[in-house]
């Protein structure tokens, strides 16, 4: 990994290489779509993203240790008709 964290850094790749950026991603691409073990490893490493669910528990948790006790109250949503 580069010191950004990222697996390829593409600005010192594409200086490096003197291509442009485009020309580094698409021979990146070539380069997973033939070597299959490098897609697992890739693979292997994506994080599926969180759900509104564990989003909005995540909120709500952050408001209740932000807000004092005290102040506390129940929300209420009026209905639309």
């Amino acid at each position: 990994m580069t010191r950004s964290g990222h697996l390829v850094d593409r600005r010192a790749a594409a200086t490096v290489a003197g291509a442009h950026p485009h020309e580094v991603q698409a021979a990146a691409l070539k380069r997973l779509a033939s070597d299959f073990t490098l897609l697992k490893t890739l693979e292997s490493h994506v994080v599926a993203p969180r759900g509104m669910g564990d989003v909005a528990a995540e909120m709500i948790g952050l408001y209740a240790a932000l807000a004092p006790t005290s102040s506390r109250t129940t929300p209420t949503i009026s209905s639309v008709a």
